[in-house]
């Protein structure tokens, strides 16, 4: 069995609402495939999905679709047992390979990329004098569905990955004459937006080494439209428009089998991805005709994250699989917010910047021991050994005066003293039906049924595979 370096990413919470979202919708992926809810082999190993090289990896690199033709697949969270995100988790598929060709459709997995609907709304233009307050829809992005392609071009194998995924939701609001005298005319909210990512991967023959290059295509529109009309005050109209401009996704992932041991090997990784975009906004309010409220505004978010991975992979056995892995996760992502007045005599009303830098160390272990012909039984540990946060800010209001929101400050810290870990198992069918299953992700704080009588946190995760 061979293994390759799984997707670390980091999620991170407070500062700036916006800046949060969009950092952590990026940071699940470039493409925003979340594997972290969907592998029940690498929950229970403590692993990346860049640190093991099985059927899973098709995601990061579509190449390697060549190396698992004929299958089909299935992850699931049990929500007999679980009531937690992995409830969430639905995934099915499958490949085959025809001549030269193998191809594979998958469908259901969760869409936790670029366009989040609460993100987009008109209204988050934070202005004096903003008469517009809208609630974002609710409804969720729907990924369509993950198309594959991959062949042997001889000297490497080549593949290729569609990612298609749309969101499109309208709300109508009530009509009609109001308590307070005036009647509503119009108040209606319409949004709309795709996300298509296509990767490209390629698997060397002549080096143990294989490439992929990611690109992401997402676009988002919110519109709002409201008037409502009264004897006394006349006609009243607003209007609000939101939409994803200039956007960059792109991301580049590496791995090489560096040294070969007589029982195992060493392995590097390494992934670098840039993600910027910028929301332009306006809200406009007119009484009669007349303009009394007009105000555009720019959000733009960049991202730039770098992680690096060194794995040891030894199998003192044909039955026993031990691997260790370690390495540096970074990113950096400055955000900038203004709005303009037009009807202000000093038009520049509102404007901020943030920076926020953050690493990680985290440090992996798994083992996994096969116990008779058809039961294996696998374990993790891991534990983040050292954070590194630094945060600055800074804001200026219509006198163009600079005032810090906060200090600029590093805090390094240890950022879980307490190791996690978790267990999982798998049956398997004369290798043509295989079940994995997580026990638990984390044992020694949450417990299972029968330690801590914590039942949504057993049996979380069921993968199956089918070959044939």
């Amino acid at each position: 069995m061979a293994y390759r370096f799984e997707n670390y990413f980091i999620s991170f919470k407070g500062i700036v609402t916006l800046t949060l979202a969009f950092c952590s919708a990026a940071a699940n992926g470039f493409d925003g495939w979340d594997v972290s809810n969907l592998n029940a082999r690498n929950s229970a190993l403590k692993q990346d999905y860049f640190s093991m090289q099985d059927d899973y990896d098709i995601w990061v690199n579509p190449a390697l679709l060549q190396a698992y033709p004929n299958r089909v697949y299935s992850a699931l969270g049990t929500a007999l047992f679980s009531q937690g995100d992995d409830t969430h988790a639905r995934l099915a598929g499958g490949q085959l390979t025809l001549g030269p060709v193998n191809a594979g459709v998958y469908m259901g997995r969760p869409y936790t990329g670029v366009i989040q609907n609460t993100l987009f709304s008109p209204g988050l233009i934070s202005t004096p004098g903003n008469l517009i307050a809208m609630t974002a829809p609710s409804v969720a992005v729907k990924n369509l569905l993950d198309l594959f392609l991959s062949m042997d071009l001889g000297i490497a194998d080549a593949g290729l990955r569609v990612n298609i995924n749309r969101y499109a939701d309208q709300r109508f609001n009530p009509v009609g004459a109001q308590a307070n005298g005036t009647s509503v005319n119009i108040d209606e909210q319409k949004v709309s937006g795709s996300d298509v990512n296509l990767v490209f991967g390629a698997a060397l023959k002549s080096l143990p080494l294989d490439v992929s290059l990611s690109i992401g295509l997402p676009s988002f529109t919110n519109n709002y439209v409201y008037q409502e009309s009264s004897t006394i005050g006349g006609t009243l109209d607003r209007q609000g428009h939101a939409s994803l401009d200039d956007t960059t996704n792109i991301a580049a992932t590496a791995r090489m089998d560096v040294l070969a041991l007589s029982k195992g090997l060493v392995r590097l990784s390494a992934q670098a991805s840039r993600f910027s975009f910028k929301i332009g906004q306006t809200n406009r309010e007119t009484t009669n005709g007349t303009a009394t409220v007009d105000q555009t505004g720019e959000s733009t978010l960049t991202s730039t994250e770098l992680a690096g991975y060194a794995t040891f992979l030894l199998k003192p056995s044909e039955k026993i699989t031990l691997i260790a892995s370690g390495g540096l996760q970074y990113f950096h992502t400055t955000y900038t917010t203004a709005s303009t007045d037009k009807l202000n005599a000093n038009p520049l009303r509102n404007s901020y910047a943030n920076s926020l830098y953050h690493a990680d160390f985290p440090a992996r272990l798994g083992v996994e021991v096969a116990a008779d012909g058809h039961w294996t039984l696998r374990g993790g540990a891991s534990r983040n050994l050292y954070r590194i946060d630094r945060f600055s800010g800074g804001s200026s209001v219509a006198g163009g005066v600079t005032q810090p929101l906060s200090s600029p400050r590093q805090q390094t810290i240890d950022a879980d003293p307490l190791v996690e870990l978790a267990l999982g198992i798998r049956y398997a069918l004369d290798d043509a039906f295989l079940i994995d299953g997580t026990i638990n992700k984390d044992i020694l704080h949450t417990g299972s049924y029968l330690l801590s009588g914590v039942s949504d946190q057993l049996l979380t995760q069921i993968s199956l595979i089918y070959k044939f």
